[in-house]
């Protein structure tokens, strides 16, 4: 259903807070246009209206660490695929684009797809020819050679005059960040090394800067040239961030830079065994988890800038409730105060990818990308965002859709 509609007599809430009382929220052309006292709003002639009294209204999530297309090598979900071609990938991450937006992610940016599909999808997407949340893409991720990535359609190089090849391959391909992966994954037994050299990151960082793009890097985050380099810039984002020390991370943060440390990837063993992850993979996760965790908790603690980012599909079960609400819960069980996770959920990444003047508030001018919700987060918790009650995305109006089981993808 689209607007002209009107919310009658919430509570409005995001990351600076909330209103003293009730309000309606008019919403006109995908934007909100008025937020008034409640009962002040009046109707259009083709207006409608929901009467939402004493439920919550706030920001569409942002989740910045998604892959549309992932499916975990040598597990069910990706025996689930194995006829795929690239056509059926296609039509599958549009899929996966609607079950996301109905579990109340209305922004998100893919951190590493294959042939380009998700330029496609995205594309499509803003020509309203398929619904899902607005996307934000990097194309395939630039890979060391027997990397991380390989499995999941990275491309490999080696060589600043490669990389920089790839880079440009992938500008050209229309991505809107480029991705980087410069050490292993969680399951890798080598995390601590940085696999890229300072010439080949900055071949990569050139071809990005020339064509006005940020960069998001996989990474450990430990001391290197490469993170020199990065704090200098201070405007791309690093992923995962496994490892990251105490003198790093002040440093990072004094840069402002966005740390999108997907916490429930470390944290997950049951989805892990439930997709077939063969055992010794979920070991080394779960040893790394464990360090990772001291990372999380201490970014927290000293009040970096952090991010929603699931690196798991965002309809899928964790917790009881979809992967996005319980990575919010994860980061309040860290430490984080209620204001910190609505920033985490929605406003930093908003911010990081150049619309923190339309996105990520509940505010007049913004575009409507908002939820319904039960419970106000800020006294009720991250678990407030369990009780979803409507998905509101450029003014029009979805039903939730419950958490899918993992399995298949």
């Amino acid at each position: 259903m689209t607007d002209p509609l009107v919310l009658r007599e919430c509570i409005a809430v995001d990351a600076r807070g909330d209103r003293d009382d009730a309000v309606d929220i008019v919403i006109r052309s995908g934007r909100i246009a008025e937020i008034v006292s409640a009962g002040g709003a009046r109707l259009d002639g083709d207006a409608r209206e929901l009467d939402v009294r004493g439920k919550t209204v706030v920001p569409g999530l942002v989740n910045m660490h998604e892959h549309l297309s992932n499916a975990h090598p040598g597990t069910t979900e990706e025996r689930s695929i194995a006829d795929e071609d690239e056509t059926g990938r296609a039509l599958r991450m549009a899929g996966n684009a609607l079950k996301a937006l109905r579990a109340g992610v209305t922004s998100m940016r893919l951190v590493g797809e294959k042939d380009a599909t998700d330029v496609r999808v995205r594309d499509a997407l803003e020509a309203g020819k398929i619904i899902g949340p607005r996307v934000w893409t990097a194309g395939a991720a630039l890979d060391y050679v027997g990397g991380h990535g390989g499995t999941t359609g990275a491309l490999e190089g080696e060589g600043p005059e490669e990389f920089g090849r790839l880079a440009r391959g992938q500008v050209d391909a229309g991505v809107d960040l480029l991705k980087l992966m410069i050490c292993d994954g969680g399951a890798g037994q080598h995390l601590e090394t940085v696999r890229f050299s300072p010439d080949e990151y900055g071949a990569i960082r050139g071809v990005a800067r020339s064509a006005n793009l940020k960069m998001s890097l996989h990474t450990a985050a430990v001391p290197d040239p490469i993170m020199e380099q990065v704090i200098e810039d201070g405007v791309d984002s690093l992923e995962h961030c496994y490892l990251v020390g105490e003198d790093l991370l002040k440093r990072l943060i004094a840069s402002n830079i966005l740390l999108v440390m997907t916490p429930l990837v470390g944290r997950s063993p049951d989805y892990f065994e439930t997709i077939g992850l063969p055992a010794d993979m979920i070991q080394r996760l779960t040893v790394a988890g464990q360090t990772h965790w001291k990372a999380i908790t201490l970014a927290v603690e000293k009040g970096a800038r952090l991010a929603l980012g699931t690196d798991f599909h965002s309809h899928l079960e964790f917790g009881g409730t979809w992967a996005p609400v319980r990575e919010l819960e994860v980061y309040e069980e860290a430490g984080a105060d209620a204001k910190t996770t609505l920033a985490i959920a929605s406003r930093n990444g908003a911010e990081w990818l150049g619309c923190g003047d339309e996105l990520g508030l509940v505010e007049e001018g913004f575009i409507a990308d908002l939820l319904v919700l039960d419970h106000n987060p800020l006294s009720a918790g991250a678990s407030a965002f369990r009780d979803l009650r409507l998905v509101i995305a450029r003014g029009s109006v979805f039903e939730p859709r419950p958490a899918e089981r993992p399995g298949t993808v």
